[in-house]
């Protein structure tokens, strides 16, 4: 009984192991499940590039040679990067992304500079045009048509070099190849310098401050090497003539009635022909309808085959055609009419403004002011820029340089005036003699209170002054005003500068009659003795000199007498003051052959002057 016990002791143990192990064991397993099928790897797509063909591209940048890589596939550009390059990368970068995304865009490298890096810009776009040469050698690539010079000056610290890159219509690059400068002190100059002449396609720019002489020795080479290459950008290309076109009608009788046509042409080509109205039989004509205005511009004559069939319909056809180009004198052969371009020239005159020097262009075409550019001024820029703008535009449209100053800007819009008369004399723009009525216009100038005062004097084909004009002055209106109008008008009165000062604006009133003794003395003067005048002295024919005291030394003049009168005085030498002395004499002059006396009053401001050309007038007839 006991064994028996003890076996089923340790069956019942053996039973409780093998559950732990079963039940353990369970937990740590776990049954398959089904596997779930697996989602296939998305593709990665290869990039075009790693399929591309690739060019690379050298070209000249703004800093430098630049090298770009273009990838093409299937004649396609893909994908371009910039290799190597020289230039500034704050500048260049942005430039690079968006003109890689232009080529690209538009499969072409006929795109747009990026505004402030026009020289990356055009060295971009010659690489990328350099790699697609090599890409398709037989297709033509419009490369920039550029040049190179170099020019060297004295600078502040020795010989200075330049290298400037050119096309004919743009300065692309400027580099300071060589230099002795101070470092420090030239290096906004050698950096600042080209790029103004870069950006302004003129070397007229303002030179840096606290280093002159450095801008304008790279100015001065810059404009050396352009003169060497005779580059003129605004050399205007030829442009074809444009041909005016007409659009002219005429009717004729047809088959079936009226038919009209509707012809465009100019006086040398015939551009199309229309039949807008007809009363033939539509299915006959319409073969002579359509082709007789076809063949007629195909030949650009009415001298074409008849359309079979409808004979009638193209013989109307041509003869209204014929009808119109003999209207209006076609002829296929006749050059066409180039308009005729007036000549202009370009005048630079300068002026002192408010800050210093001005500088004006005058563009003057047949007379006439077409465009005035300040080039050069040292205004304060907010507080001038009213008369930079508006004083060229009032003188353009008044065709005058005579117009109000702006307010405020009184001596810059006066510097302006003053200039653009200066290049209207230098052009003899301003009219000295009027052939068809014998009149004069001279100008006179003398020192006013305020500054410079400008006249223009009329003289009649009579030889009398019809009118005096204050063009230009500087002084106090209030002041100036009486003066300008009353003694002008007492000299025409008197036809006499010798008229009395006006009281309290003396020097003006003597500006004035100076300027115009000064305008007098440069008069045609041709004067006959008056009729059956009886001179106050008996002398033979010929030629006689003699000498008188004048203020400062002698003067010695020449009498010519014909037929027992004076009739040419010439005053061979002096030494008195012209801007006085010589209206005097050309008063005394007048006076002298006129009358044919020789007791005459001395004139009024050149007393010492008379009398010594009246004491050597005496001298030389006596």
């Amino acid at each position: 009984m006991f064994k028996k016990n003890i076996t089923l002791s340790i069956i019942f143990t053996v039973i409780l192991v093998f559950a732990f192990i079963f039940i353990y064991g369970i937990e740590d397993y776990q049954m398959p499940t089904p596997t779930a099928e697996a989602e296939p790897s998305p593709a990665v797509e290869e990039e075009p590039v790693d399929e591309a063909e690739k060019f690379i591209g050298v070209a000249e940048g703004y800093g430098g040679e630049m090298e770009v890589e273009v990838s093409i596939k299937d004649g396609e550009i893909v994908y371009i990067e910039v290799l190597e390059h020289q230039e500034t990368d704050d500048f260049a970068i942005p430039a690079f992304e968006d003109l890689i995304e232009a080529v690209m865009e538009a499969q072409s490298t006929d795109v747009d500079m990026v505004s402030g890096a026009t020289a990356t810009s055009e060295g971009f776009l010659a690489a990328v045009d350099d790699a697609l040469a090599q890409a398709d050698p037989e297709e033509e690539v419009d490369m920039p048509d550029t040049e190179t010079y170099t020019a060297t000056v004295e600078a502040y610290g020795g010989d200075l070099t330049v290298e400037v890159l050119l096309t004919p219509e743009e300065i692309l690059n400027i580099q300071v190849t060589d230099h002795e400068e101070t470092e420090d002190i030239a290096d906004p100059a050698l950096e600042e310098t080209p790029q103004d002449i870069i950006a302004a396609q003129s070397t007229d720019v303002e030179a840096v401050s606290g280093a002159t002489v450095t801008s304008e020795a790279i100015m001065e080479a810059v404009e050396i090497a352009l003169a060497e290459a005779e580059w003129d950008p605004d050399e205007e290309v030829e442009e074809p003539v444009e041909e005016e076109t007409m659009i002219e009608t005429a009717t004729v009788e047809a088959y079936g009635g009226d038919l009209t046509v509707e012809v465009e042409l100019s006086q040398q080509e015939i551009f199309s022909i229309e039949v807008i109205e007809h009363s033939e039989t539509e299915g006959i004509a319409e073969p002579a309808l359509e082709e007789t205005p076809q063949d007629i511009i195909a030949a650009q004559s009415t001298e074409v085959d008849v359309v079979s069939g409808a004979t009638v319909t193209s013989e109307a056809i041509m003869e209204a055609v014929q009808k119109i180009l003999d209207d209006v004198g076609f002829d296929p052969t006749a050059e066409p009419e180039e308009p005729v371009e007036e000549e202009s020239q370009k005048i630079t005159t300068s002026a002192e403004g408010y800050g210093g020097e001005l500088v004006v262009e005058v563009e003057i075409a047949a007379g006439e002011i077409i465009a005035i550019d300040i080039l050069e001024h040292k205004e304060t820029e907010g507080f001038a820029e009213p008369a930079l703008e508006e004083i060229p535009e009032e003188i353009i449209a008044t065709q005058s340089p005579d117009v109000d100053v702006v307010s405020g800007v009184t001596e810059t819009s006066e510097a302006i005036m003053e200039a653009v008369h200066k290049a209207l004399e230098e052009a003899e723009a301003e009219v000295t003699e009027e052939e068809d009525d014998g009149e004069q216009v001279l100008t006179g100038s003398a020192e006013g209170y305020g500054g410079e005062l400008v006249v223009e004097v009329t003289i009649g084909s009579d030889g009398d002054i019809s009118s005096i004009e204050i063009i230009e002055h500087s002084e106090s209106e209030d002041i100036g005003e009486p003066a300008f109008d009353k003694i002008p008008q007492a000299i025409i009165d008197n036809q006499d500068t010798d008229v009395d000062v006006l009281s309290g604006a003396t020097k003006t009133s003597e500006a004035i009659i100076t300027a115009v003794e000064r305008a007098l003395a440069d008069r045609d003067v041709t004067v006959e003795p008056e009729d059956d005048v009886e001179p106050d002295f008996t002398i033979s024919d010929g030629t006689y000199t003699g000498i008188g005291s004048g203020f400062y030394d002698d003067i010695e003049i020449e009498v010519t007498v014909e037929d027992g009168l004076i009739t040419e005085i010439q005053v061979l030498a002096h030494e008195d003051v012209p801007d006085n002395a010589e209206p005097a004499f050309d008063k005394l002059i007048e006076n002298v052959i006129a009358t044919q006396s020789i007791e005459k009053d001395t004139i009024s401001g050149a007393t010492y002057s008379s009398e010594g050309f009246l004491e050597a007038l005496a001298d030389a007839v006596n």
